[in-house]
């Protein structure tokens, strides 16, 4: 990323300023503003993959990713077991196309040019607030939901954006032995404002490592002089929190809080009938709830637990192989990273699995375009870091 030397962010203002454009079309917004969002944002990311790929060339250690998942889905889906809702082959192929869009982003041989999309990505929830308030005030829609900020445009996802924003951060302070504390700490502080718990606990993990410049006299000195802000904002996260904790997850009146999971996957596992070996099929969970008001589940279009959610649409054999394929993409990561950086990976591939747990990270393209870009960001910076260490 180009944070430190204004030179190199200068010299590629435009190649930064495009990749912040594809970034926004592709993340910045929900089907609360726009209609069919979902479906605009992956036809863009597609597109755009499809363009990469023809002018960057592909990255051929992943295209054996690429091809075990179409494998994998396709046979689950034709030996499927399960029976949820009806589902054809048009649901099906865009599911598969959907969650595909994480192997293909990783399929593209990005070249230092991930530099300049790194560096825009990190920008994206940055530029979103001014944005969102500019369209709210235009088109008179309201930036906060219950208590949480949400960007406006991009409404609850904005939490994922701002994780992988903290977590780029985390990364690129500790590969360059120098704490960027006012970017790092606006990006906690947008993570903080999206009142999203899971994301928050999943980036505090990893950033444990950066305590290690808290020894500086210029962090300590930066962070003595904003400690009435740091305070402020963290009792007002630590008041919402504690009032959100005491709100009842479902009630007779219908008021809603998304800390009703564990309701939804008792429904959601409850479908599940005999050994449950390939599962419903890629996309046949998200009309289970369609229209059941018990609960106000119709809210839940997905389990909000991806191991949940693969489980039922791939079942027991898919699921294991599945994410046994994510792990060796994470594997490769940790390969090609140097010593010193390794706790950091590891500790941040433990952050990914609890939001995974409580979130739909394989499904949602605001957080698995992110994840992406940053696996693909961290595995060229170490190789380029070893190369310079041999020269």
């Amino acid at each position: 990323m180009y944070f430190n030397d204004f030179r190199e962010f200068e010299k590629y203002k435009i190649n930064i300023g495009l990749a912040l454009l594809i970034l926004f079309l592709c993340l910045g917004y929900s089907s609360r503003v726009i209609p069919m969002a979902f479906l605009i944002q992956k036809a863009i990311a597609l597109g755009s993959c499809i363009l990469l790929l023809a002018f960057l060339g592909p990255d051929k250690r992943f295209f054996k990713f690429l091809i075990f998942y179409v494998t994998i889905v396709v046979v689950c889906y034709l030996l499927r077991d399960q029976y949820y809702v009806g589902i054809n082959t048009t649901t099906f192929i865009k599911a598969v196309l959907g969650v595909g869009l994480f192997y293909l982003v990783m399929s593209v041989n990005f070249g230092n040019y991930i530099y300049s999309v790194s560096t825009a990505y990190v920008l994206l929830p940055i530029i979103m607030v001014p944005i969102s308030f500019v369209f709210a005030q235009v088109f008179g829609f309201t930036n906060f939901q219950d208590g949480r900020y949400g960007a406006g445009l991009a409404s609850a996802h904005y939490a994922f954006l701002s994780y992988f924003a903290v977590l780029f951060m985390c990364y690129y302070s500790l590969d360059q032995k120098r704490f960027s504390l006012m970017l790092y700490g606006l990006c906690v502080l947008l993570l903080l404002l999206s009142g999203s718990r899971g994301p928050l606990i999943a980036v505090f993990i990893p950033s444990l490592l950066l305590v290690r410049f808290i020894k500086r006299p210029s962090v300590r000195q930066k962070i003595l002089l904003l400690s009435p802000i740091i305070l402020f904002v963290l009792v007002k996260f630590l008041m919402s929190m504690i009032a959100r904790t005491e709100m009842e997850t479902f009630n007779t009146e219908g008021s809603f809080n998304l800390s009703g999971r564990d309701v939804a996957w008792e429904y959601f596992l409850a479908k599940v009938h005999g050994l449950n070996l390939f599962g419903g099929g890629l996309g046949s969970t998200p009309e289970i709830t369609k229209g059941v008001r018990e609960f106000n589940l119709y809210l839940f279009v997905a389990p909000h637990n991806e191991f949940i959610k693969f489980f039922m649409e791939l079942g027991i054999i898919g699921c294991t192989l599945f994410f046994i394929n994510i792990f060796l993409m994470f594997k490769i990561v940790f390969s090609q990273s140097r010593k010193e950086m390794r706790s950091f990976f590891i500790l941040a591939f433990l952050g990914f699995m609890i939001i995974t747990i409580f979130d739909n990270t394989f499904s949602t393209v605001q957080a698995y375009i992110p994840l992406a870009l940053f696996l693909k960001y961290a595995i060229h910076n170490e190789q380029m870091r070893k190369t310079y260490a041999t020269q």
